[in-house]
């Protein structure tokens, strides 16, 4: 039997999310995206990290939806995923 608590769901969840960050902020450096590098670069890794919605997170999200799709999408599905979480039994 495979038991899995929210601390552990949100954790795979915000390291999956850390990796296609980190792959893309090194796109980004390769291909001197600056815009980009601003973006996904560490000091604003909490914001996007966040689990409520605050204007500099929602900015953070618009400029990704225009600037990198899977970024944004890795995002949107750990949102989505945390928002039906609290109704799962795990």
């Amino acid at each position: 039997m495979i038991v899995l608590d929210h601390f552990h769901v949100k954790s795979y969840l915000n390291e999956a999310g850390r990796y296609v960050r980190k792959e893309e902020l090194k796109k980004a450096r390769q291909e001197r995206n600056q815009e980009l590098s601003q973006v996904l670069h560490c000091n604003k890794r909490f914001i996007l990290l966040q689990n409520k919605v605050s204007p500099k997170r929602q900015n953070l999200l618009d400029q990704l939806a225009r600037l990198n799709e899977r970024v944004y999408q890795a995002m949107l599905l750990k949102d989505q995923f945390l928002s039906v979480l609290p109704g799962l039994e795990l």
